[in-house]
């Protein structure tokens, strides 16, 4: 159990080293779990290790969380506590920085109790000796208890799933064609309406894993309705996703309709554009006149005024 006398000695070496460093810049280091043992028996010991890399530390605080139903803690340090699946642990270097730690940082002792895969993760805080935080990446690690394989076979495929779960498209475009309904990496069902006259359609697929694999397949020699796909498949060839566009290609009746609609569409907004330019000549042409007759009756106002000044004065 930790001695309230350690704790507060703890808590003052920290703050008495933060507080006499001037700066609040923090320096880098990774601490990470091993364990000499990767499998063990029901029954048989084990030891887990916290490691920092990188970096030296003089004080730390931190916790160690593990499986209770598959390990037991038994370990007796006096500057550790055992709170359910947590294991309390402070330490700091009584030298003033001369005995600070880089590598192995403590050993903690566990009792194999069940069959299965038992998971030790850690997070906590960490000094150097001018007592900045050290910015810290926390890495778990995994013993297996007794010859479960259908567990290892079950990490080994969750370790599969996570390396290739990522298929999506980052990119999905058309040269000239918009895609309906309009992009999105969760949508894999598109259609198009192309001319009478295109037999080959410009594709651009980029996927969100750079690693994966994109291959395009139906964009040439199209002919009436088909369809175009594009399959993104991970590296290591777990997981594929299709992305599937339904290609419409218009008739020659049906293009010269379309054409006919845009000579039209085209008429209308010319016309719209000429209306609005006309509309903005006579705004532009109203606001000047009424500039320029508010000017004249200024100075009419001006002329009357330096008269009529001028005949006072002459009679007074």
């Amino acid at each position: 159990m930790i001695k309230k006398k350690v704790l507060i000695i703890f808590i003052c070496v920290v703050s008495l080293v933060s507080f006499s460093s001037l700066t609040y810049a923090k320096s880098d280091g990774k601490v990470y779990l091993t364990s000499k043992m990767q499998e063990v028996e029901k029954g048989e010991e084990l030891e887990i290790i916290v490691n920092l890399e990188n970096n030296k530390t003089a004080a730390c605080n931190f916790d160690i969380y593990f499986d209770t139903s598959k390990v037991s803690f038994i370990s007796n340090m006096e500057n550790t506590n055992l709170i359910s699946d947590r294991i309390s642990y402070v330490w700091f270097d009584t030298l003033g920085g001369e005995g600070a730690k880089k590598g192995e940082i403590e050993r903690f002792k566990f009792r194999a109790k069940e069959n299965g895969v038992a998971t030790f993760t850690i997070e906590g805080e960490f000094y150097n000796e001018k007592g900045q935080m050290i910015e810290t990446t926390f890495k778990e690690t995994k013993v297996q208890i007794g010859k479960v394989e259908n567990s290892l076979e079950e990490d080994r495929q969750e370790v599969k799933d996570e390396v290739s779960k990522n298929t999506n498209l980052e990119v999905l475009a058309i040269e000239n064609i918009l895609l309906n309904p309009p992009f999105e990496a969760s949508n894999t069902d598109y259609t198009i309406e192309v001319p009478y006259q295109t037999e080959e359609l410009n594709i651009f697929a980029v996927p969100e894993d750079e690693e994966a694999e994109v291959q395009i397949i139906g964009q040439e020699g199209l002919k009436g309705n088909s369809k175009a796909t594009i399959q993104v498949k991970v590296k290591n060839g777990y997981a594929e996703k299709i992305y599937t566009i339904n290609v419409n290609k218009r008739t020659k009746e049906e293009e010269k309709q379309f054409e006919e609609e845009q000579a039209k569409q085209k008429e209308r907004l010319e016309e719209a554009y000429k209306i609005e330019k006309t509309s903005t000549k006579v705004n532009i042409d109203n606001e000047q006149f009424s500039n320029k007759r508010d000017t004249e009756r200024q100075n009419h106002i001006k002329w009357t005024m330096l008269v009529t000044g001028v005949i006072i004065a002459m009679f007074v």
